[in-house]
């Protein structure tokens, strides 16, 4: 009867404390049937006690061997989800940094260009300048040409208005000096 408690203890069949005592319980009915004789209540004691110490010092032997390996198996299981979530926290903080990144990249590219706008701006701004300044130029040099041409045919046209009254009074007399 007392090796049936065993082997059940180590099976696993029995796992809770108060499996173990009404298994205990069931033992002791049984041999209170089987056993005769005036001493049978001494033997109870005396193995019964005996073997029921050792039973309860087995079954938490047991239980401390399976509650070990729920603890390793549950601090694995924490070490792991704690890996993945510093990994996850670390690829988030890693895509940041490279969003980051780019986006100054991004910002400097952006910048460059603007800066190199300006600059053909100004450069533009400049030729139109120089272009402006030649072109007044070239207006004043044909203004000045334009002035002299019509100082020219003014004086030509006078020359001319001499030359046709003096010829006129001249009239019939010959030829023009020229």
């Amino acid at each position: 009867l007392v090796g049936t408690v065993d082997g059940k203890i180590r099976s696993g069949e029995i796992s809770q404390f108060d499996t173990l005592m009404h298994e205990w319980q069931t033992v002791k009915r049984q041999y209170l049937t089987r056993a005769k004789g005036p001493v049978k209540q001494e033997v109870l004691l005396d193995v019964l006690v005996e073997k029921l110490s050792e039973s309860f010092l087995t079954l938490w032997n047991a239980m401390k061997v399976t509650l070990d390996k729920q603890t390793a198996d549950l601090r694995r299981k924490v070490m792991e989800a704690q890996g993945q979530a510093q990994a996850h926290q670390e690829a988030k903080n890693q895509s940041q940094s490279m969003s980051q990144d780019h986006f100054a990249d991004q910002k400097k590219q952006w910048t460059t260009r603007v800066m190199q706008l300006d600059t053909q701006l100004d450069d533009a701004r400049r030729e139109l300048e120089d272009v402006k300044y030649k072109a007044s130029q070239e207006i004043a040099k044909k203004s000045d040409t334009e002035r002299v041409l019509r100082e020219e045919i003014k004086a030509m046209q006078e020359r001319l208005a001499r030359a046709g009254s003096s010829g006129a009074a001249r009239g019939a007399g010959g030829p023009v000096p020229a």
